[in-house]
């Protein structure tokens, strides 16, 4: 009888340990799952804070601090590799108007509707960016000849002044372009060679002018 008393204890010994060990393991599991779906939390807050620092919230295309900082890597680029670059700047016409007679509201229904039919324009490779108010910048890199630009620039125009953009309301648009390295080495040059081209094309009703045409 002393074996079978043996026999019963150990059992039910292993019966105890073998409980624990499943409950540790549960726990365990628990914990680890919790861990990720923490881990997966804070990845994806910062990826909506690393957006929301580069994005513009009303269009969707990238802000001007981020057009910047790409502008910059892209100009490195062209200068290493010899490649050339073309950046313009897009000024929506009448805008004020449309503001002040539809409201903000329909204005940024404007603005939005512009944003898309400006990337829709060009290659994928090309970024567009929100400059501020109804201003609107893109990057072209490689564009450098000037036939291409002038190609560029009528494409862009006719995709947004081609239909109306929102209900039965048109819009047109000014772009000046400059060329990397013809008019400026730096970002801050460019900017301004191109918004000079910019508004020469605004004052004398043309939809467009390269800043060497000036």
């Amino acid at each position: 009888f002393g074996s079978l008393d043996l026999s019963v204890e150990t059992s039910r010994s292993v019966g105890i340990a073998g409980e624990a060990t499943a409950r540790y393991a549960t726990l365990l599991t628990l914990g680890t799952v919790l861990l990720l779906l923490a881990g997966w939390t804070v990845l994806l807050e910062g990826r909506q804070l690393e957006k929301r620092a580069t994005t513009d919230e009303l269009t969707g295309l990238v802000n001007r601090r981020e057009f910047e900082r790409i502008s910059e890597e892209a100009i490195d680029m062209a200068d290493r590799f010899n490649t050339g670059l073309c950046v313009m700047v897009v000024d929506l016409n009448g805008f004020k108007q449309i503001n002040d007679t539809l409201g903000h509201q329909f204005g940024d229904l404007v603005l939005a509707a512009s944003a898309e039919r400006l990337v829709e324009a060009v290659r994928e490779t090309d970024v567009v960016g929100r400059w501020g108010g109804d201003e609107f910048v893109i990057l072209l890199p490689g564009l450098a000849e000037r036939t291409a630009v002038r190609n560029s620039a009528e494409r862009i125009w006719h995709r947004l002044s081609g239909t109306p953009v929102v209900g039965d309301t048109t819009i047109t648009a000014s772009i000046g372009a400059s060329i990397f390295p013809r008019h400026g080495t730096s970002l801050d040059t460019l900017m301004r060679t191109a918004d000079v081209a910019m508004y020469e094309a605004k004052s004398t009703g043309v939809s467009h002018r390269i800043s060497d045409t000036i």
